[in-house]
């Protein structure tokens, strides 16, 4: 999740193509919009796109960032928790 979203931020952001399950193709870099059309079966991921819907609901920008940040964070947290796994 974090990789696709930072790859959209800043001046030279790439725009995400999605494809609905039914043909529908929407073209975005918008972060809520892609993390909404996403089919996130992980719940802490799922927790990831509920905090992008409220900051775009709140603020209306910036999803973008705080989930590529906060996302990236976590994962690096688990990765780190991984190693001292017996």
């Amino acid at each position: 999740m974090a990789t696709t979203l930072r790859t959209s931020l800043g001046p030279n952001g790439m725009d995400k193509m999605l494809v609905s399950p039914d043909g529908e193709v929407t073209i975005s870099n918008d972060g809520a919009t892609i993390l909404s059309m996403m089919d996130v079966q992980h719940q802490i991921a799922r927790l990831m796109v509920e905090l992008s819907k409220s900051q775009d609901d709140e603020v209306g920008d910036g999803t973008t960032g705080v989930v590529g940040k906060v996302w990236g964070e976590v994962a690096g947290e688990v990765r780190g928790w991984k190693q001292f796994a017996v």
